[in-house]
Parts: structure tokens; sequence; C-alpha cells
């Protein structure tokens, strides 16, 4: 009996023992890591960012360190342009003949040569101050208020100059690439030289607010007329407008204030100096490619007497037969003035005169 009853006891106490363990090892069960439940949820890639917000923060263009906020004015400005810029060109164009555009250009143009005459003596160049005078004083005499241009028929040259080329002579630095509302692409130089310009020019001082205005405003109106398909060949061109608009300015500037080889008169407004001459345009030719060097020859070896006597043939008949006979090669006659054909005879201006 006590037998039975301690086998009976050896399961219970076994089934108890285990019923302890199981908390004890629960409680003791390492905790599942945050980094693996971070790693196995599910992960998802963000969409890239649009390449001009991509190019743009990626890294900064050299002399452009605005370059996010002149995009975005650069944004503005072309909804204007589609807006109210380009239509007003365009019903410009329409409404007034050529020879009248030309004739309004001229005399808005006429009106700056006094502030080119001041600029020009800031720089140092009474000369060039003194040509600026004598062309504002003739186109305005016989130009008939500066509506003719008497450059073609041997007048003084135009000759332009504002105070953003003033303060580069005086050394003051380009400053950062700026994109200003409506007025375009400048830099902080040559905005602060733009306004100075305003000031300078004696014909503003005797007109008034509105009249400056509308002449600024004509000013623009012209400019923008007579870039209407280059700009929007450039726009349609251009993976991005908003970098080659700026790269455009900038050579043009350059050329302008004389740092770099092209002529300021040979770049128009929008043209591009990197782009491909259009067709009918003088190309100039290529240098020839230079002739591939010849490869200099082995001097021969030096032949032994005894090897030249065994290269010698031992029979001179057969040397002889080698040699080509002159028969051979002696040219044929040429046939006689009676065997020559006709129609040599018959060529215009060959027979003989009567």
């Amino acid at each position: 009996m006590i037998r039975r009853d301690m086998t009976l006891s050896r399961p219970i106490a076994a089934l108890a023992a285990l019923a302890l363990l199981l908390p004890a090892a629960c409680a003791q069960s390492p905790a599942r890591p945050q980094s693996q439940a971070v790693l196995s949820a599910p992960v998802t890639e963000a969409a890239p960012p649009p390449l001009h917000l991509a190019t743009a923060t990626s890294s900064a263009t050299p002399g452009d360190p605005l370059e996010s906020v002149n995009r975005a004015v650069f944004d503005f400005n072309i909804a204007f342009d589609d807006a109210v810029f380009r239509p007003v060109a365009l019903g410009y164009r329409n409404l007034f003949h050529p020879w009248v555009r030309e004739r309004i250009r001229n005399v808005v143009n006429n009106a700056h040569e006094l502030r080119h005459a001041g600029n020009a003596l800031l720089q140092g160049e009474p000369i060039a101050a003194g040509t600026s005078l004598m062309r504002f004083v003739t186109n305005t005499t016989l130009g008939l208020g500066g509506m003719f241009d008497l450059q073609s028929i041997g007048g003084p040259p135009h000759d332009p100059r504002d105070f953003g080329q003033t303060l580069y002579r005086w050394g003051v630095p380009d400053g950062p690439f700026l994109m200003v509302p409506v007025i375009g692409p400048t830099n902080s130089r040559d905005l602060v030289g733009r306004v100075a310009d305003g000031f300078m020019n004696p014909v503003s001082w005797y007109m008034p607010l509105a009249g400056n205005m509308g002449r600024g405003l004509m000013e623009g109106v012209d400019l923008r007329e007579r870039n209407i398909e280059s700009l929007d060949a450039l726009r349609a061109e251009s993976l991005d407008f908003y970098a080659r608009v700026r790269s455009i300015w900038q050579q043009r500037r350059s050329a302008e204030l004389g740092r770099s080889t092209a002529e300021p008169g040979g770049i128009d407004v929008l043209d591009d100096p990197d782009a491909i001459a259009p067709v009918g345009a003088p190309i100039s030719q290529a240098p020839a490619p230079a002739a591939a060097p010849v490869a200099a020859r082995r001097p021969a070896a030096p032949v032994h007497p005894l090897a030249a006597a065994r290269a010698r043939p031992s029979n001179p008949s057969a040397a002889a037969r080698a040699r080509p006979s002159l028969q051979a090669v002696r040219p044929a006659p040429r046939p006689t003035a009676a065997a020559q054909p006709i129609r040599n005879v018959n060529r215009v201006g060959t027979q003989p005169a009567g």
C-alpha cells in the first residue's frame, strides 16, 4: 500500500514541478528586440523629388546661391509672360508696321545717349563720351527727334554704356545672380547700376513719372516683340529653361564687359553662343587632320661580299631574259593626221580660217 502511494505521488510531484517551472521560463524568455521589429516591418520607398528641386538642393551652382528663390521668381515671370507680356508683344507686332516699330525703337534708344556719355566719362573715356554726345545731338536734330539713326550714313557710332559697367571698371564684383520679378535676370551689382541709370539720364529729369514709366514699358514691349520666336524656340529646346537663360545672360554680360572674346553686338538678347549655327550661316571649316606619322624604316643589314656573290645569277643569259625588253615598254607611235577621227576636225574652232 505504501509502495502504491509512492508510485502515484511521483507523477503528481513531476507535474507540480513542471507547473512551477513554466511561469519562470516564460518570465525569463527574452523580449523581441525593437530593431528586429523595425527590420521586419514593410519598407516603402519615397518618391524621388522633381529634377529642378533635386538639382537645387543637391549642390548650389557657383554664382547662384539663391537658386531656389530665383527659380520661384522665374516661374512667376514665365506665368506673367504667358498671361500678359507675350500677348501684348504680339498685339504690338500686329498693330504697327515694322517701319513704325523701328522709328519708335530709335526714339527710345536716342533718349539713352546722354546716359551713355555720362558713364563713359565715369569710366575715364572722354572720347567715347564726346561721341555719344555728338550722336545725341545729330540724331535729335537731323534725325527728326531720333526717329532716324544716322549711323548708317556715316553718323557717330552707337556705343552703349551703363552704370553696371562703370562699377565693374571700379572693381566692384558681380555679386550673386538674381532673378528679379518682371525685370528678369541680373546680379546685385547690375541691379544697383540699373537703379542709378534711371537717375543719371537728364531726359528723365524733365519728364513726368508717367512719361518715364511709359518709356520703360515701351522699351520692354519692343524688346519682347523682337524675341518672340527666339524665346519660344529656347523654351522648347531646353531641358532646364532656367539654367539655359541664366547661362545665356551671363555669357552676354561677359561680352559686354569685355571679359570674353565674343563681340557685344554679335550676340542677340536671347541668342545662345553655344548653339549650333542655323542653316545658311557661314560655318568655319575645321582644320584638316594631321597626317599619320610614317614609321621609320629600319636600316638594311649589311650584306657580306660572299653572300652577294652567291646571290648573283650564274648564267648571264638568264638575267638578260629576266630584264624587260625595250621594245615591250616603248610607247606605240602616234597616229598621223590622216588617221585621226573626223570628230577632231569638226570641233568648233579647230578648222583653219578660210
